[in-house]
């Protein structure tokens, strides 16, 4: 599924993940498409952070990925857009509140972002 934004940039994990640092600068995140393949439910988290944040962070964004091989689309609208001052680390995790990394790597995450400038 190809996401199409003018004036955006679109950036993707590039393989199959269970977390990964998507996007190490400050930015705008307008849209989070994730493609899950057949594993069982979790929780996708994003963090305002440019690294691997430890276990127990808090994340700026959560959602449910159902079990199944089910996409998940977050668009504007629903909340966004969102603003990270330190970079965009995504994550699949098995609570809600807290990154508990999930033992499965089957996602694919794609997000549309707008580069920014911290002042």
């Amino acid at each position: 599924m190809a996401i199409r934004h003018p004036n955006k940039t679109v950036y993707n994990s590039g393989a199959v993940l269970v977390n990964q640092v998507l996007y190490p600068y400050p930015c705008i995140v307008h849209a989070i498409h994730v493609a899950h393949g057949t594993g069982g439910s979790a929780w996708l988290q994003v963090h305002n952070s440019a690294t691997v944040p430890p276990e127990g962070a808090v994340p700026i964004v959560t959602h449910e990925i159902p079990a199944g091989g089910k996409d998940a689309e977050i668009e504007s609208g629903n909340a966004f857009p969102f603003y990270f001052t330190e970079g965009v680390y995504i994550c699949e995790s098995d609570t809600i509140p807290t990154k508990t990394l999930h033992a499965g790597t089957d996602l694919f995450v794609t997000i549309v972002i707008e580069e920014r400038t911290v002042e």
